[in-house]
């Protein structure tokens, strides 16, 4: 199976964190063959949050799981612009109409890219 070129084509795909029990639905792109998911809004005891505080999880893909960990990217500010782009393709209006895809601190900040383990 071809994860990447699954992710490139599903709406939301279903991860979690070693912290959660359950699989949370989230927006996912895939920008130079690295896969990154954002945060549209913040709140404790999120997906973000339980990345943050055991980054290793899964990607689940109809019934396979696969072994992922979660990090901020170190170059951010310059993938940001293309990650933006990513999401404006895949998601369209859903984004367009929404204040989180643009440079804000906000959104820079709450990136996280997943590496498959």
């Amino acid at each position: 199976m071809n994860i990447l070129k699954f992710i490139k084509e599903t709406p939301v795909i279903q991860i979690r964190s070693e912290y959660d029990l359950n699989y949370t639905g989230i927006s996912i792109v895939v920008v130079n063959k690295r896969i990154f998911a954002r945060v549209g809004k913040l709140g404790s005891n999120g997906w973000y949050d339980y990345f943050l505080k055991k980054p290793n999880g899964e990607i689940k893909i109809n019934d396979k799981t696969f072994p992922i960990k979660a990090v901020i990217p170190i170059e951010l500010k310059n993938i940001n612009t293309k990650i933006n782009e990513a999401f404006h393709t895949k998601y369209g209006q859903i984004y367009r109409s929404k204040n989180f895809i643009v440079n804000k601190p906000f959104v820079i900040h709450h990136i996280l890219e997943f590496i498959l383990i």
